[in-house]
């Protein structure tokens, strides 16, 4: 079985570069993250970064396996 989600919110007015260097991060350190894939149990990720009406959003998007661990940040 499996759970899949979509989750989308707007970034705080005033956060875009915090959000924009958090985003950087995962990819400069995108081995690291796929090494917690497995024991998540996460099938497919995927982290989206869109602007509308000049407001930023971040959306993921997930499939993963039911027990898997969760990851502390």
């Amino acid at each position: 079985m499996y759970v899949t989600e979509f989750v989308s919110f707007a970034v705080k007015v005033g956060f875009e570069t915090k959000a924009d260097e958090r985003m950087r991060v995962l990819v400069e350190r995108r081995a690291d993250c796929i090494q917690t894939l497995d024991r998540e149990r996460m099938h497919y990720e995927a982290i989206f970064k869109s602007v509308r009406d000049g407001r930023m959003f971040l959306s993921w998007f997930s499939v993963q396996g039911m027990a898997g661990a969760t990851v502390k940040g």
